[in-house]
């Protein structure tokens, strides 16, 4: 224990992942969810980071089944949330602030709910709250232990989503700004840092060379920039030709149609119904047949050479998407509320959308992938197909929703406000640890949707990781703008007396 932490509150920074466990244990189905992706996970593939593989193959050799692994997560993500709020307490003495952070971290629901899905996100987002906690510690107490222990979840982060080498990144560039180091001590931090980020980078590559006798791999970047061509009506193109491009078209054509006179907000719901159907039941299975492709990685590859090509074509048409898909992250506009369901599902029975033949079912390819690891679907694991691919998307509350987007709103126009003004004022060495974690977690925030909406699809869990974020930010200017709202209210009180004054009659 500290001078700031006491046994009594870190019982009491207990209390909030106690309550959300046991809230996720009594009314919600833990049940795993296993999508297209888990298999290549499994069965450890070259397309994959090699971190989360690993975890889910060390959960299986230790004799836990798929079914046991939200619960694992569930547990590992709360128990990062308990540490990280001790940590801040024990570093800053900000017991209330820390509170009020766990709260509203939990406070959205679809951070610990994500832990049902076997998927890299609920335990990315856990090792963003250590890396928070660590560079909490960092700013306030510089020291080469903490500087380690921050590097090594940073290079875990990284080995279990690719967007999280942004956090060695960040860490790197901000030990050179932080107060209170001499020269030697920056370099080294720059340093330290940069080795982590070479070894995080070769570190899945030397793990298949030693596994496969290849450092051969590949980045499932291509299909999610592949999303961002499927829904234009594109000119032809030689080299799309020679890289797909009619197998794509094909499966797509009557899509693009269909879409082209589609309204706004049945275009967007319809694009992400599409967007894993065709790319992983249609056009996948067909370009593996004509082009005789072994592997992902030759899969993504050929994908990643028609991208190019269209983005050769009309590289304003990838701005605008991103630029689109920024927004859509960024403010939580995947998510629609009960009106706007009642209107999607109001055109599409009027407007029956095309439905492309699949090659393949996503069931068929979860049973497949694993069957090649040795195992079965359990029974206590339900695959992600569990609805049509046309039906509505789940409706959010009206309310919560809505505080959902301006909390995130609030967030972004923070951290850019943040970043603006630590850029204009880089050379100051007086930074508050405050100023140093706000700045720290506004860099990842922005940098982390920024290649996100670059490189993905607008799937509202890739930005799950990142709110517990967010939520410092709002905190922390909260934090922050509070002498300020006591300095205005006293001056407004010294001026209202002296006004009075000069009213009363002699």
């Amino acid at each position: 224990m500290t001078r700031y932490l006491s046994p009594t509150k870190v019982l009491a920074l207990a209390l909030v992942p106690v309550v959300a466990g046991i809230y996720l244990y009594v009314f919600k189905d833990l049940s795993a969810v296993v999508g297209g992706d888990v298999p290549s996970y499994v069965n450890l593939d070259p397309s994959r980071p090699v971190a989360y593989g690993a975890f889910l193959n060390a959960a299986l050799k230790l004799g836990f089944g798929l079914d046991a692994i939200p619960l694992i997560q569930a547990a590992f993500l709360l128990g990062c949330l308990w540490a990280t709020a001790c940590a801040w307490t024990a570093c800053t003495g900000q017991f209330l602030l820390a509170l009020a952070w766990q709260g509203l971290t939990v406070a959205n629901v679809l951070l610990v709910q994500s832990s049902v899905y076997i998927l890299p996100d609920t335990v990315s987002a856990a090792l963003i709250m250590l890396a928070l906690a660590s560079w909490i510690g960092i700013a306030a107490r510089y020291s080469r232990t903490r500087l380690c222990v921050l590097l090594l979840v940073c290079g875990i982060a990284g080995l279990v989503r690719p967007t999280n080498l942004i956090l060695l990144v960040v860490t790197g560039g901000l030990l050179l700004c932080l107060p209170g180091l001499i020269g030697r001590e920056r370099l080294i931090g720059l340093g330290a840092a940069t080795t982590v980020s070479l070894l995080t980078l070769v570190a899945s590559p030397a793990f298949y060379f030693y596994r496969y006798g290849s450092a051969a791999t590949s980045s499932p970047a291509a299909r999610g920039l592949l999303q961002k061509t499927l829904f234009t009506g594109w000119p032809p193109d030689e080299t799309a030709a020679r890289c797909g491009g009619e197998v794509i078209g094909t499966a797509t054509r009557d899509v693009v149609k269909y879409l082209e006179a589609a309204p706004p907000l049945e275009r967007s719901v319809l694009e992400d119904k599409y967007s894993n159907y065709l790319r992983f039941s249609v056009i996948i299975p067909e370009l593996q047949v004509k082009f005789d492709l072994k592997s992902e990685g030759e899969i993504n590859s050929l994908i990643a050479c028609y991208v190019f090509a269209r983005f050769k074509q009309d590289p304003i048409h990838f701005g605008g998407r991103f630029a689109r898909d920024y927004l859509r992250l960024g403010l939580y506009l995947v998510f629609i509320d009960a009106q706007q369901r009642a209107q999607y599902e109001t055109f599409v029975a009027a407007n029956p959308p095309p439905q492309p033949a699949a090659s393949v079912r996503l069931g068929d390819q979860i049973s497949e992938g694993l069957s090649r690891a040795g195992m079965i679907l359990p029974l206590g694991v339900r695959p992600d197909e569990a609805t049509g691919l046309f039906d509505p998307p789940l409706a959010r509350a009206t309310l919560p929703l809505l505080l959902l987007r301006v909390f995130q709103a609030l967030a972004l126009a923070i951290s850019a406000v943040a970043l603006v003004q630590f850029l204009l004022e880089i050379v100051r060495l007086t930074r508050t640890t405050s100023d140093m974690v706000m700045v720290w977690s506004a860099l990842i925030l922005q940098l982390n949707t920024i290649a996100t909406a670059a490189f993905e699809v607008p799937l509202p869990r890739y930005m799950t990781p990142l709110w517990p974020l967010s939520v410092a930010i709002v905190v922390l200017a909260g934090w922050m703008a509070m002498p300020l709202a006591r300095a205005a209210l006293r001056r407004s009180g010294s001026e209202a007396a002296r006004s009075g004054l000069t009213l009363q009659p002699r």
